[in-house]
């Protein structure tokens, strides 16, 4: 059986559920969790947390004695209702995350990179959208 690690990347998804959970008008905020698979019993509005692809870094940026890593985080969030609220939550996210561009101090920086907006399905009035963040984060040599 794998021992679990407490490691920079999972400090970084926790900090940012936190922010997240901070902001108040979130039903559910989970960390790697799926899409909810059955948007009909989803609380709504809902947040999910996804770690994307990484980059070593090996420019400017980095620093001797640690690894510096360029991290790509997405936030997705689902809402449901007639009055599409995915601009007020993205203003709401964007200001939190900003806030805390540190983490807590678990990163160098976060920062928005862009926002994809979808409608999945007009007559339910459910709409969604990807936040991906930038996180620049680094840890000592070998340990992560």
């Amino acid at each position: 059986m794998i021992e679990e690690q407490n490691t920079k990347r999972k400090a970084i998804l926790t900090s940012i559920q936190g922010v997240i959970q901070d902001i108040g008008e979130f039903q559910t905020v989970l960390v790697k969790r799926p899409t909810p698979l059955d948007l009909e019993k989803a609380l709504f509005p809902c947040v999910f947390i996804h770690g994307g692809s990484e980059t070593k870094l090996l420019d400017n940026r980095s620093v001797i004695g640690y690894e510096t890593w360029e991290w790509r985080v997405n936030i997705e969030v689902w809402t449901k209702g007639e009055e599409d609220q995915t601009e007020d939550i993205l203003a709401l996210i964007h200001k939190a995350m900003f806030d805390n561009n540190s983490l807590d101090g678990n990163c160098e920086y976060c920062t928005r990179v862009g926002v994809d907006f979808w409608v999945l399905e007009p007559e339910h009035f459910w709409s969604s959208m990807i936040v991906p963040y930038t996180v620049l984060y680094r840890h000592t040599n070998g340990v992560m």
